[in-house]
């Protein structure tokens, strides 16, 4: 594809590449401890969840953090209300409680946010890419079953705040449950190659860079 899109005439304008992360065995006192010591510091509170009709009421504030922390990165659009309300109605209903966190401010207000998902690659690769009529039992399993990879979905911090190690807190809680439940692989999702923040939380973690994505532009 990329000799083929060089002979049209497009040009690099972006890449975006993505990380396979090995879970740990154990946390790192380290990190539990800064992270703890960031808490601390600024009355922040880590919130999981363990009851859906919670997640369904505070989803709509957490979109708005997703869409407030994203809004400054290449290719992004602001999301409507009926795109949140869609997307709260499409997936809550099919995440796993458990890879799901938020930090809260003294005030009790969503200032953070992160989602892990289980991955369906495998699942749709036994099923050749189909649905229907029965890849979309496998799908369901791989969701809601033993799976020892999951992809991070996403994790958004108030602008305001992002220089505070905040995803740091979010992600270490996270990797904890995971190493409880057998997951062995997270796979980050696509990040810009010039975002370098987003890059440094990974520094510290036996990782592989296994994909690259890139966007082509030509003048006309």
């Amino acid at each position: 594809y990329l000799t083929h899109m060089e002979n049209l005439g497009l040009v690099k304008d972006i890449d975006w590449v993505e990380y396979q992360i090995k879970v740990p065995s154990e946390s790192d006192p380290r990190i539990d401890k800064l992270s703890q010591r960031v808490l601390e510091r600024n009355e922040f509170v880590l919130v999981t969840y363990d009851d859906r009709k919670v997640l369904y009421e505070e989803a709509f504030e957490a979109f708005k953090i997703i869409d407030i922390a994203f809004s400054k990165l290449y290719g992004t659009v602001p999301l409507t209300n009926d795109v949140i309300k869609k997307a709260i109605n499409d997936y809550i209903p099919l995440v796993n409680l458990d890879y799901i966190a938020s930090i809260k401010n003294k005030d009790g207000k969503i200032i953070a946010f992160g989602v892990l998902v289980p991955s369906i690659a495998k699942a749709l690769k036994k099923s050749n890419g189909k649905l229907f009529p029965f890849g979309i039992f496998k799908m369901l399993k791989a969701l809601k079953g033993k799976n020892d990879t999951l992809e991070m979905f996403l994790v958004a911090v108030d602008p305001s705040l992002q220089a505070q190690g905040i995803p740091a807190l979010i992600i270490n809680a996270l990797l904890k449950i995971l190493a409880e439940n057998g997951v062995k692989y997270c796979e980050t999702g696509p990040m810009l190659e010039t975002n370098t923040k987003i890059h440094s939380l990974w520094r510290h973690f036996d990782k592989e860079r296994h994909k690259r994505r890139r966007c082509f532009i030509k003048q006309i």
